[in-house]
């Protein structure tokens, strides 16, 4: 499947989110996903991320190299010493060095088998519940039972005449 690189020139965007499913957001390259809304540049300069020689410019979504005087900038990160008569400084590169590697642990993905698990259990639960409420009502109809023998053996023993009742005297 291919997709676009994204692209941000601010040190922060907003994030691309998975229409359907809202916690998988995605930022560009060198950007850090914040507060599941935002992407936030990665200062590269800051961390030895960076392989730049001698100084580190951070840019959104990358760094730039720069070399001290008298040395030059080779591979954009490289910082030689100039072996020339020259006038003697070397200028940075306006070029920014986009960051390849996330700066941090990829997202979480769920394998197949961790969903089939999930899956599992949640027909388990239902199941489970199912049964639950089968029992519940099973036991309200005993109890509705009881309730009616009860009920049918007093309206029988009130309906007899008094003659076939036994008095105490």
């Amino acid at each position: 499947m291919h997709r676009c690189m994204m692209h941000c020139t601010d040190y922060e965007c907003p994030a691309e989110c998975d229409p359907n499913n809202n916690a998988q957001c995605d930022c560009p390259d060198g950007y850090l996903l914040e507060d599941e809304k935002n992407c936030v540049d990665f200062n590269e300069c800051e961390s030895d991320y960076d392989d730049c020689d001698h100084y580190c410019k951070n840019t959104p979504g990358g760094f730039v190299c720069s070399c001290s005087e008298g040395y030059l900038l080779l591979d954009q990160v490289k910082c030689v010493r100039e072996d020339f008569d020259g006038s003697g400084s070397s200028t940075p590169f306006d070029v920014s060095i986009s960051t390849t590697r996330p700066p941090t642990d990829k997202p979480m993905s769920i394998s197949s088998g961790s969903l089939l698990a999930i899956m599992v259990c949640i027909v388990t639960c239902i199941l489970l519940l199912v049964g639950l409420a089968h029992l519940t009502l099973r036991r309200q109809d005993e109890i509705y039972d009881f309730q009616q023998v009860i009920i049918d053996k007093n309206s029988t023993e009130l309906s007899f005449p008094n003659r076939y009742l036994k008095r105490d005297t």
